[in-house]
């Protein structure tokens, strides 16, 4: 267990701790559209579900290209 923890004393915690973080929110704002369009499409869709949808996707998107751009 001890040789186990020396190879990794090198590695920053908080950097990794913030990078899984913001994978996650990548990763939920990648797979979130998929659920905001079976949300919102389910039962007939009327004109303020569609502005709400719009919204919700526009958000996911920006979130996703600003943490695509932190990433690179």
């Amino acid at each position: 267990m001890k040789d186990v923890r020396s190879m990794f004393k090198f590695v920053n915690k908080r950097e990794l701790i913030l990078v899984t973080f913001l994978a996650v929110l990548y990763n939920l704002s990648i797979y979130g559209v998929s659920f905001a369009l079976s949300f919102f499409i389910t039962s007939p869709l009327t004109k303020e579900k569609l502005i709400h949808l719009l919204v919700v996707l526009g958000v996911l998107y920006i979130i996703s290209l600003l943490l695509r751009f932190i990433f690179t």
